[in-house]
Parts: structure tokens; sequence; C-alpha cells
């Protein structure tokens, strides 16, 4: 994580250089029942929450000022963690990658799965289906302006699947753009790339009109290959109250190791 970015809508800052091998720490809720015969049977919420707890070595005030005001509340919210894993892999969160995912209705309702290619061969997605007309947009992604980007969809037939436009950060609608699926792999696979202006703080996205079922959505920094990974999305979070510990004090500078905890929280 150490290319993180940290901050509003529009003001993503990159996060003081921390410490390699950060692991977040991942907890679903669920619940468990075995009856007297030996039958188990588990309920599990469809989406997760992650913990980040980062250790920054040597930091100076000066380093650490932005963390601390993002922990007691001078940055003003909702702050969204944008990482360099989930550029390379999905920026798009679990319940928009695979629409209908555990019962989710983040694009539409879900009605069967969409065939996506993988390298070991063409597997299958839950999808959602948009009948009529256009469906609604999903929450906005933070992404970053002037950096190239790749969104990509998997659907059950040839046309327009998807729909994409980004926003400023008073929420005006700027570029606009589709993504037409074609035979790929067995099944129908589309992208669009776009650059997001000067003005652009995020994107969002919407199923098209029509009778296709829709998955496998994949946003990225740059060019991707169509092979679909789940969302790793740009989740809103909160800071903790860093944890100091001092090394260095003299008549001109104070370095200290500090850890650092962001949670991820419901938007």
């Amino acid at each position: 994580m150490r290319d993180a970015r940290l901050g509003p809508l529009g003001a993503l800052r990159s996060m003081p250089s921390v410490a390699p091998g950060v692991s977040p720490e991942v907890s679903r809720a669920s619940n468990e029942l075995v009856t007297l015969d030996g039958s188990r049977y588990v309920q599990r919420a469809p989406g997760s929450s992650r913990t980040w707890t980062l250790q920054a070595r040597l930091l100076s005030p000066a380093d650490l000022a932005f963390l601390a005001a993002c922990a007691d509340g001078t940055v003003p919210g909702p702050l969204f963690l944008y990482t360099d894993d989930a550029a390379r892999t999905n920026l798009l969160p679990s319940d928009v990658a695979a629409p209908g995912r555990a019962g989710t209705t983040a694009l539409g309702s879900s009605l069967g799965v969409v065939l996506v290619g993988m390298p070991s061969g063409v597997e299958t997605v839950t999808g959602a289906v948009q009948a009529s007309a256009a469906g609604a947009w999903s929450a906005t992604v933070p992404l970053q302006a002037g950096l190239s980007y790749t969104l990509s969809a998997w659907a059950s037939t040839a046309g327009t699947a998807l729909a994409w436009r980004t926003l400023s950060r008073a929420g005006a609608q700027l570029q606009t753009g589709v993504v037409t699926t074609a035979a790929a792999a067995g099944a129908f696979c589309g992208q669009s790339a776009f650059t997001p202006d000067a003005l652009a703080t995020g994107v969002q996205v919407a199923l098209a009109a029509g009778t296709a079922t829709v998955g496998g959505l994949r946003l990225t920094e740059g060019e991707h290959e169509p092979v679909w990974l789940s969302g790793r999305g740009v989740p809103v979070v909160v800071v903790d109250d860093p944890a100091e510990t001092l090394q260095l004090i003299t008549d001109r500078e104070v370095f200290a190791d500090y850890t650092v905890t962001i949670r991820e929280v419901a938007r």
C-alpha cells in the first residue's frame, strides 16, 4: 500500500510511506446453526469490511499532519482509500463488479448468471438484467483526473451493456460513454477507455436499456486484459488516532514511529 491515496472526493492525497507487507484484516458477519441431526446451516452477510494497520517509521510532524487531520475530523468526509492494488485489479466494489452478488441490488435485480472469460476457460458470475429502461446509477467511484482508465463488462448478448459518466465535486455530469459487448471467449465482452478531465472526481456506471444480462464489471487504471477479477473498490474509511513512539527529539526536529489504523465503514 505504498501508493495509497486518502481523502475526500476530488482531494485524494498520497499517504506517508509505510512499511511493506500490510495485510488488511477482513471481517464478515455470519451465523451458524447445527441441528440435532448434525445438519449445518450458515448465514453470511453479503458484504465484508476491511481494516488496515499501517506501520510508519520516523515521520516528522509535517508528514503526519494530514493523517492526524483525517483522524480528528479536520478534513471533511467522507474519506476514501484509493489503493494501488485496487487500481491494478478492480476499482469497482464487489456488489457492482458482480451485480446481484448474494442478493445485492446495486445495479438491478439478479436474474441468473453471465459467462465470463477466464484463463482456465469460461466461468460464471452472477449478473443483473435491465429489461426496458436504463438502470439506476451506481455510487460514485473516486478517480484521479488526468489518468487513463478502462471499464469493461461481460454480457449474455452483443450490444450496449453499460453506460458510464464522470462527475464533478458538486455532482455535475461531465463526460459520458457506453460499453458495447461483442463475441469473446465463448461469451460477449466489451470495454471503454476514458481519461477524466481536470474537474472530474469520480465515475458512476449503470445498466443500459435492453434485455442483456450483465456481469463481470471491471475498472482499472490503464489497460487491462478482458479477464474479470473481483472488485476491491475504493472504500469509505475512518482514520483512528495515530499511536506514537518518539524516536528522536532535538532543538530543531522531532521524529517518531506511528501506528495508524484505517477502517472501512458503510457509505
